[in-house]
């Protein structure tokens, strides 16, 4: 079970959040807040495991939030979920340096922050348990989403998800570098990894929507590599 805070401005969908909410034996809410300073030393006191914060357009406070406590954060284990107003260019550098890799965009519905719930609740449970190497961690991440292991893609993401983890600076690696790194690993060519790797994530989506939209819609090739990678990050560094 995982504990969960709310730190959201409108109060109609906390209400429909925590209705909704009643419906799952593996959500706990924990607490709810609508202002003030955040005290992390009650979050870590009540075991909360996911802290979902409505993020206003000026990103202030949500900036001020991850500088204030990211390695309070990054100790604990605790996840943050933020519901954006709009994705702007700040606040993906804001995702991108605090290696948030789960996230939502207006319009956002109260079944949308469960599915995302309830995606983090999954994958912390089997971070947990796991001791194994990295590449059969990779590979049960991938299960873990629904992609299918018969096609070429599922080791494709595999092998891109590592050759990128092993870039220095991720924010501004081409994805098409990443592709052309694989393919002379495969002996293919570029074109046909990213093809490769598109099949495998509509095959998921048709078969199981729920595991593949790690954000509100269909994943793109580059999300579904960029949230492998991160997964492998945070094994590498327990």
């Amino acid at each position: 079970m995982s504990n969960v805070y709310l730190r959201m401005h409108n109060f109609i969908r906390m209400k429909e959040l925590m209705d909704c909410l009643e419906q799952y034996n593996d959500l706990h809410i924990i607490g709810i807040s609508s202002d003030g300073t955040l005290d992390f030393q009650c979050l870590q006191a009540k075991q909360v495991d996911v802290l979902v914060i409505e993020v206003d357009h000026c990103l202030h406070e949500f900036q001020q939030l991850l500088k204030n406590y990211e390695a309070f954060i990054r100790v604990h284990r605790m996840q943050i979920l933020p519901l954006f107003q709009e994705l702007s260019n700040e606040a993906i550098r804001l995702l991108l340096q605090y290696e948030l890799s789960s996230f939502l965009v207006e319009p956002i519905t109260s079944e949308m922050i469960v599915s995302a719930l309830r995606k983090e609740s999954r994958v912390q449970a089997f971070e947990d348990k796991v001791c194994w190497s990295p590449d059969i961690f990779a590979t049960n991440v991938l299960l873990e989403l629904g992609l299918p292991m018969h096609l070429y893609g599922f080791a494709y993401i595999k092998s891109c998800a590592e050759l990128l983890l092993e870039e220095a600076d991720r924010l501004h690696t081409r994805m098409q570098e990443v592709y052309e790194a694989c393919a002379r690993k495969y002996e293919t060519t570029s074109s046909s990894v990213e093809k490769c790797i598109r099949t495998a994530i509509n095959y998921a989506y048709r078969r199981q929507p729920e595991k593949i939209c790690i954000y509100n819609d269909k994943p793109t090739s580059s999300q579904i590599i960029l949230f492998v990678s991160e997964r492998l990050r945070l094994y590498h560094r327990r």
